[in-house]
């Protein structure tokens, strides 16, 4: 494949990258396939066919890059592959970046690079919109792993996850996933946020957990801060959200048998962000 060419992405062709350049499929021995060594950024393309929340997915995999030491060139690899990829409009987008590929053991082999995979999808409507009366959630009953050097990124072992989802209970839209101590992480597929008389929160994910791209927009502008939580804690909040990148910001409408109340001025004043965030796409 010519890399002066543009190449679009379709929902039927994924397209992968190894080597610096356009390839056919991944390599056999792709670390990321033998032991979960790589990460992942799941996104929305706007009307024009843009990623408007690309520097924040990008700024992860440059921590995820730095902390897991890949190739000094696995950033360039990202970028060139992005400028020659002509994505959908309105779609969700998937990208997988693996350390590269080696034949048998954990240790990586010495000068690899990274490989890549583009893959679209139909992307649902935001949640909030699915979910008018907002989400049924309840507690996992897995616990998420402490490990300070992992906690943040969004690498692709996702085994808790799994496990957690499989534990989902009927009826429940998502849950909430505490650590091997009792502290409150997130949900099994989204950041959480909870609502006090003091303003809006996040935990923190220094232990474990994943930085969401919203969860760190909204940060950014400084309508939500980081805080360590309980689950007592958690089940005294005047409210809650949960937040990804494809389904946005969502209220909880209840958490086991606790009930919120849909008028909570906090909530409609997080919510105006769902606003400016779909005004993105």
């Amino acid at each position: 494949m010519s890399a002066s060419q543009i190449f679009p992405l379709t929902p039927e062709h994924p397209l992968f990258w190894s080597q610096g350049e356009w390839c056919q499929h991944l390599p056999e021995h792709d670390r990321a396939f033998q032991f979960g060594d790589g990460l992942f950024e799941t996104m929305r393309s706007d009307s024009s066919g843009q990623l408007p929340l690309w520097r924040l997915h990008r700024d992860r995999l440059v921590e995820g890059f730095r902390r897991l030491d890949f190739p000094a060139s696995a950033l360039d690899d990202v970028d060139s592959s992005l400028s020659q990829l002509n994505l959908p409009c309105c779609a969700g987008v998937k990208l997988i970046v693996s350390r590269g590929s080696s034949q048998q053991g954990y240790a990586p082999a010495a000068g690899s690079s990274i490989t890549l995979r583009w893959s679209v999808f139909t992307a649902p409507d935001w949640k909030h919109r699915q979910k008018p009366d907002g989400l049924i959630v309840g507690i996992n009953s897995v616990r998420m792993a402490r490990q300070p050097l992992l906690a943040g990124l969004k690498h692709t072992n996702r085994l808790e996850q799994v496990l957690a989802r499989q534990a989902f209970h009927s009826g429940w839209d998502e849950s909430v996933m505490l650590d091997t101590e009792g502290q409150v992480v997130e949900g099994t597929m989204s950041n959480l946020i909870w609502l006090t008389s003091s303003g809006a929160f996040t935990p923190k994910v220094d232990q474990s957990g994943v930085n969401g791209v919203i969860r760190r927009w909204l940060l950014e502008q400084q309508v939500i801060s980081e805080s360590y939580c309980t689950l007592d804690a958690l089940k005294h909040a005047d409210g809650i959200l949960m937040t990804n990148s494809i389904m946005g910001l969502v209220p909880v409408s209840q958490l086991e048998q606790i009930l919120y109340e849909r008028h909570n001025p906090q909530l409609k004043k997080l919510m105006t962000f769902q606003q400016s965030l779909e005004a993105l796409f």
